[in-house]
Parts: C-alpha cells; sequence; structure tokens
C-alpha cells in the first residue's frame, strides 16, 4: 500500500507513534485560521498532536504523515466498543474555526477568527457536560471546494485501506470535543464506505422492568426528551460520552445510542443497559 496519496503537499510533516493499519477515518476541524498555521502549532506548541491531512478552505491538501503511521489525533477516545481510535484510524482535519458567537456586526471564535455573515451557519452551540447553549452563535461553514476535497481525499484513502467507516470527532470523543460540528454533513462520506455491515455490533439491552428508558439529544439529564425505549428492547452503543472534573476524565453514563445501528439516535441512561452481545 502506498502510504502517501496523489496531488497532495508533503511540504510539512507531523510526530508519527508507531505503525497503523487504520480501520476508520475520523474527521476533524482544526479551530483555527489557515491550515499552514494549524500545522505550526501542532508542531510548536503541542506534544507530538498531528493529524494525517487536513484540507484548506480552497481544497488545498496537506498530508502530513504516512497513512501507514499514527498520529495523536483523537486523543481519548472510543467507537463501538474500541476505545483510543488513534491507533486504528487516519486523522483528516479541515481547516475551520468550528463554533463562533456573535460579536456585533461578524462572528468571532474564542481564538479571535473573525467570520462575515455569509460564512457562519447559525445554530446552537452546546459545550461539555451539558452546560447551556452559547446565546447567538453559529458554526463557521465549509466551503463547496473544501467538501469536495475531502470526499476525495476519503475515497483515496478507501480505495488503499480497509476502512470500516468515516466519523466525526464529537461521534467518539463526547463531552470532550465538537468537532465537526454540524456545519458539515456525515452522510456523502459515510457513502463512500459502501457495505458497513460489519459496523452492526455492540448490541445492548434495555432492563428497565416495568418503565421506560428516556432517549434525551444531549449527553446529560438536561438533554430534551426525544422519545422512550421499553424494557428489552435492544440498540446498539455507538459511543461512551466522557465527563471531567477538576482535570480528571471519566467514562459517563450517558451514551450514544442507535436503533439500526448507523443512524444516530440519542442518548440514554448505561445504567439501565445490559450488554447483549460485544463487539467481535
Amino acid at each position: 500500500m502506498e502510504p502517501w496519496l496523489d496531488n497532495v503537499d508533503r511540504s510539512k510533516s507531523v510526530k508519527t507513534h508507531g505503525a497503523l493499519k487504520a480501520s476508520y477515518i475520523v474527521l476533524h476541524n482544526t479551530m483555527g485560521g489557515s491550515v499552514t498555521g494549524s500545522i505550526d502549532h501542532l508542531n510548536e506548541k503541542t506534544n507530538g498532536y498531528g493529524y494525517h491531512l487536513l484540507i484548506e478552505r480552497d481544497g488545498s491538501v496537506y498530508q502530513t504523515a504516512p497513512l501507514n503511521r499514527a498520529t495523536r489525533h483523537a486523543g481519548l477516545s472510543n467507537w463501538r466498543g474500541w476505545d483510543n481510535l488513534n491507533s486504528f484510524s487516519i486523522g483528516v482535519s479541515f481547516g475551520n474555526y468550528g463554533p463562533i458567537r456573535r460579536k456585533g456586526s461578524h462572528y468571532e471564535n474564542e481564538y479571535g477568527g473573525r467570520m462575515r455573515e455569509n460564512e457562519v451557519i447559525p445554530g446552537p452551540v452546546r459545550h461539555y457536560n451539558g452546560a447551556r447553549p452559547y446565546a447567538e452563535a453559529g458554526w463557521e461553514r465549509y466551503p463547496d471546494a473544501q467538501v469536495k476535497a475531502g470526499l476525495r481525499v476519503c475515497r483515496d484513502i478507501i480505495d488503499r485501506l480497509p476502512i470500516r467507516d468515516v466519523i466525526r470527532h464529537d461521534d467518539v470523543a463526547i463531552g470532550r470535543k465538537f468537532d465537526t460540528g454540524p456545519a458539515l454533513s456525515l452522510t456523502p462520506f459515510t457513502e463512500l464506505v459502501g457495505d458497513r455491515s460489519a459496523e452492526l455490533v455492540n448490541r445492548y439491552r434495555v432492563v428497565t422492568p416495568n418503565d421506560t428508558l428516556t432517549i434525551r439529544d444531549h449527553h446529560s439529564h438536561r438533554g430534551n426528551r426525544l422519545d422512550a425505549l421499553a424494557d428489552g428492547a435492544e440498540v446498539f452503543v455507538l459511543s461512551k460520552s466522557y465527563f471531567t472534573r477538576a482535570g480528571q476524565t471519566w467514562i459517563g453514563k450517558w451514551w450514544l445510542i442507535s436503533l439500526d445501528g448507523f443512524q444516530r439516535t440519542g442518548f440514554v441512561h448505561s445504567d439501565y443497559l445490559e450488554l447483549a452481545e460485544p463487539y467481535a
């Protein structure tokens, strides 16, 4: 397998951390301005973190690590019973500020990045551990050229590697991260994979005798009620949320589930689930 894609800029690199046999692609955003500036920041200010590929807003693609070497892009993470996504995934990041707040006539993110009205999709930004949404907030749009380049990159990776699925950082690090956010549709990326039946794993059963289990739209009791599940219902657990306090992080009680194994249905409290079929 050729570990470098065609028609990419290889002028910059990030630190790698051992051999990699990838099963997933994890999508990120940089939370910053230019992609090259983000790469420099990763190299100068962080402890060996980095992505395999970064995509600028104009569609320019930078590959900073070979596809057969692990990078630290996902951090503490889990998906369908797997832990530590760094060990078996490719990190692809889009140059994008992510969540952004209105400041007078423009939008601005916490690092000073400024956006015009037409560059932002309005919508709530819910922070960690169930905190209330920001007021007058939104998300930076992903330009068409950038999305098309991202799809091309993922298609090239899937052609080279046995990729099971394409997922977002905010799916595998719930409560810790919120990239890529709602401004990027995941559907065109998952459609590149084709047969995803191997992902129908990590099945749990609802245990609520004489009661029902509430499904919420957020990983806390503050989330809005979406629906309820009867005792004995079976669900697929996609990801377990994280809870951080005083610098310590634990697996949380609110888990992201799917009724059909693919669509993200919502969050339920894990005290009322029992394992029916683990990851295999």
